[in-house]
């Protein structure tokens, strides 16, 4: 076992969020297979699971137009419990690395947009939801790249989701800024254009940063 994670008084949540697109997922495919990960033994998990029955209905929500966001908003709130339930607080009880795809910001921010209108300050509203009883990450990459990338890559997909438009993307990348604001500290903001290889080195040089300053 790597002598950083041996020190770990507990485990250690680190998410990956950024708009569709982004290239998050292509980059923790990446680093997977990079050595030093490797040595940390970490968990990877993502957001909503695909572990729990909520996921399936969640997948249809994704291509219809016509779903009430209250709704929705609920389903991905109980895919979560069960995520925090039956993998991040096992994990983190024993002291593992976890790398989570997609976690409370991207809720923050996509479901803050379908709810824009709907309800007052809807990022302070799912915020507060989760403020009480879940877990908040330690560090946050945040996969930054403008809309236009986002629907060119998009459009690439052989189906896109009803979140893939430039309209709706404009309002969530706004909402992740205002997140992003709002705890700068958690946020390790990553220019989405660089070649992966730069990504992956910027990543784990920053995860090893914060493990020897744990």
């Amino acid at each position: 076992m790597n002598e950083l994670k041996k020190k770990l008084k507990k485990g250690l949540l680190i998410t990956f969020e950024g708009i569709d697109g982004s290239g998050k997922t292509t980059i923790l495919n990446k680093i997977k297979n990079n050595n030093i990960i490797k040595s940390l033994d970490p968990v990877y998990t993502s957001e909503p699971s695909k572990l729990f029955y909520t996921y399936n209905i969640l997948k249809s929500f994704f291509y219809s137009k016509n779903n009430d966001p209250i709704e929705e908003l609920f389903l991905f709130m109980a895919n979560h419990a069960k995520h925090i339930n039956n993998i991040i607080k096992p994990h983190i009880q024993k002291r593992d690395i976890i790398f989570c795809d997609r976690y409370i910001d991207s809720r923050c921010a996509y479901q803050g947009a379908t709810l824009n209108g709907i309800i007052p300050n809807p990022i302070n509203f799912i915020s507060s939801i989760h403020n009480i009883w879940s877990i908040k990450p330690n560090l946050t990459f945040f996969i930054d790249i403008n809309v236009e990338t986002s629907i060119k890559r998009c459009n690439m997909r052989i189906k896109n989701t009803k979140f893939e438009n430039k309209k709706f993307l404009d309002l969530v990348n706004i909402n992740f800024k205002k997140i992003i604001e709002s705890d700068p500290k958690r946020f390790i903001i990553l220019d989405g254009k660089q070649s992966i290889n730069n990504l992956e080195e910027i990543i784990v040089s920053k995860i090893l940063n914060m493990l020897k300053n744990n």
